[in-house]
């Protein structure tokens, strides 16, 4: 049923989505999470990452437990706002370090992650 409550409120959903890119586009973060995870069910931090990485690959990740199994050393599988913070600040510093994209530490980090399980 969420289904019809997206396409019900199509409208909603693109003007929190717009608004949640501008924030991105301006780099805050915690902004653009907040506003994201006010879209209908199912949309938490996971997801409002992976739609910002989408965005912008440059400059975000997807928080997600292998990534953060590698970075962390520590198994987790619910994210709160200030996780994703802590995360994308430090693959956001290794992107820097080794010039690259953030969304390449990112997935580099899922591998080591998903080959340790």
């Amino acid at each position: 049923m969420w289904l019809f409550e997206l396409i019900n409120n199509r409208e909603s959903v693109k003007e929190i989505t717009q608004e949640a890119l501008k924030l991105a586009a301006e780099d805050k973060v915690k902004e653009a999470i907040e506003k994201l995870i006010m879209l209908p069910r199912g949309v938490g931090v996971r997801v409002a990452s992976a739609i910002l990485t989408f965005y912008d690959p440059d400059k975000f990740g997807v928080i997600d437990r292998f990534a953060w199994k590698a970075l962390y050393g520590m198994d987790k599988d619910d994210f709160a706002l200030e996780d994703y913070v802590k995360y994308l600040t430090e693959i956001r510093k290794m992107a820097a370090k080794y010039h690259t994209r953030t969304r390449e530490v990112d997935l580099a980090l899922w591998e080591l992650g998903r080959e340790a399980e």
